[in-house]
């Protein structure tokens, strides 16, 4: 998974080089996110962060509009996730345990 912004059009040559990977996300495999937390507070923008499978977190990612909703289903595309039984807003990734659970 990657995302670069300003890769359409012509404002990327508009950008200074510091400020077109300002808010770049290098590569990062699926097998390497853990889980993916989910908030959507009742004001402000809905927002996600990736914990790694290292302990890691990721900066959260805003979204607008239900934007986060669109991401995960973007991501389910590619990978199996599990809603915590814990935590309702995490979200667990490539978890094979349940997985034989749910299609046994």
């Amino acid at each position: 998974m990657s995302w670069i912004p300003y890769r359409v059009g012509n404002l990327s040559s508009q950008l200074s080089e510091k400020d077109r990977y300002l808010y770049m996300i290098r590569l990062l495999e699926f097998t390497e996110i853990r889980s993916i937390h989910q908030h959507t507070p009742a004001l402000g923008w809905h927002y996600v962060v990736m914990l790694l499978s290292s302990g890691f977190a990721y900066p959260p990612l805003y979204f607008y509009k239900g934007g986060v909703n669109e991401f995960l289903d973007t991501i389910k595309q590619h990978v199996f996730l599990v809603r915590s039984g814990d935590d309702a807003n995490v979200l667990i990734v490539n978890d094979s345990m349940a997985f034989e659970i749910l299609s046994s």
